[in-house]
């Protein structure tokens, strides 16, 4: 998530960031995969809901749920641009299997057969116990499911809370644990937000597009503000040459654009493990698989935009994007030799304008607090966390003793000074 990566705002000033919880992994450290098994997969069972049965399946694979998936992406139905198939996929064949986490996806379907959901959700164990939770990591700042529109209409709160619960008795896990989930969507109230939770630690940074670029910057920043931008780009130019902010299409301009990400994220104190994310090879593996187009198939879910001044690319910029979105995912850019031109901020006013152009609603700079996130999007999207025990043991234990960990990870988000102390023990501990 982008509070975790970057460290600067992108004026080149340091800033605070909070630590990020892992989708999965929030309440314990990385652990080994374990996930009990009531037969063989596919598992399938039967709930009562106010529109009649609804059968649900429980997929160990991709495969197996691709179609049913894919029918729901062409359909427009309710979802973000993280829980596109070819995002899960790329991050689970690069991440979340080295991460132990085991495919328990959830397909709902209505007495009359059609597909109203699925829930794409993974099994870890932490410290022993197993828990069920979105997939995507750190690299989904939503998690969230794909709803038919139709089944919104006709499946009660009730349902889902019970529906969810079946998910979790199938699973094997103790509990559910969902995080980050948006209370709303493109103007959706989001269906599980019927189960209960509590607030996340940060909300969505957002803003609503307009056609008229000019008129969307004199809404976001001053007049100076508007001003220090284009003296920036001529001091850009005038050091580097031209600027241009161009999308890396091609296998090798994706290869160029990560490698120069990397080299920023270098220029940081790593002392902390969110400022070392991309260091990992597998993780530039996950955003090279996500971002390369495939010929004669779908956009690919990721877009890798890169700020290049003369033959430097002093920026750059990942985002999940959908036919109304552009999610942020995270932000780059060279904090050394082009500190003081703020590539930043050239980079992301130059994206509002390519995004306006494109008819993109809604551009956000994902979860997390930072000064350059309110500066530019006005809007926060709450989200929350549910825990939801699956069993006896989950009800005594493992929910309760979830649900005080996040807790404590809000308070420490919220507190400067227990979070500069937390920051510091990791340091040292690395």
């Amino acid at each position: 998530m982008m509070a975790a990566i970057s460290e600067k705002s992108p004026n080149g000033r340091t800033m605070a960031a909070a630590p990020e919880i892992d989708t999965i992994q929030a309440i314990a450290g990385a652990a080994s995969a374990r996930g009990k098994s009531a037969g063989a997969y596919p598992l399938r069972a039967a709930v009562s809901t106010d529109a009649g049965t609804c059968h649900i399946t429980m997929h160990d694979r991709f495969d197996t749920v691709a179609a049913a998936w894919l029918g729901l992406e062409s359909s427009g139905a309710l979802m973000t641009p993280y829980q596109r198939l070819d995002f899960m996929r790329a991050w689970h064949n690069t991440l979340g299997r080295d991460e132990g986490i085991n495919l328990r996806i959830v397909e709902g379907r209505t007495e009359d057969g059609r597909t109203a959901f699925i829930w794409p959700l993974g099994c870890c164990s932490c410290r022993g116990f197993p828990m069920l939770g979105w997939l995507g990591g750190k690299h989904a700042n939503y998690g969230m499911g794909i709803y038919d529109r139709h089944a919104l209409n006709i499946l009660k709160p009730q349902d889902w809370r019970k529906l969810m619960s079946e998910a979790g008795r199938l699973s094997g896990a103790d509990a559910v644990v969902l995080l980050n989930q948006p209370e709303s969507f493109e103007g959706a109230t989001n269906p599980l937000a019927a189960i209960g939770g509590f607030a996340s630690p940060s909300p969505c940074h957002a803003i609503n597009l307009s056609e008229d670029y000019n008129a969307l910057m004199e809404r976001l920043r001053s007049r100076s503000s508007r001003k220090k931008i284009r003296r920036n780009i001529r001091r850009l130019e005038e050091t580097a040459g031209r600027v241009e902010l161009r999308r890396a299409d091609t296998h090798v301009e994706i290869i160029e654009a990560l490698a120069a990400l990397r080299g920023h994220k270098q220029q940081l104190d790593n002392c902390r493990a969110d400022r070392r994310i991309f260091s990992s090879d597998a993780v530039i593996g996950f955003l090279t698989q996500a971002a390369i187009p495939h010929e004669d198939g779908p956009p690919p879910p990721l877009e890798i935009h890169a700020l290049h001044a003369g033959e430097r690319i002093v920026a750059t910029f990942v985002c999940a994007v959908s036919q109304t979105r552009a999610a942020g995912t995270s932000i780059s850019f060279d904090s050394d030799e082009f500190a003081q031109c703020a590539p930043g901020e050239v980079m992301i006013a130059m994206l509002l304008e390519h995004f306006c152009a494109r008819g993109i609603k809604t551009f956000d700079l994902g979860v997390g607090d930072a000064e350059y996130k309110r500066r530019w999007c006005h809007d926060k999207e709450p989200l929350f966390d549910s825990v939801i025990a699956s069993n006896l043991r989950g009800r005594i234990l493992t929910a309760p003793s979830a649900t005080l960990s996040l807790k404590i990870k809000a308070v420490l988000k919220h507190s400067p000074r227990l979070l500069g102390l937390l920051h510091s023990i990791q340091g040292r501990l690395s």
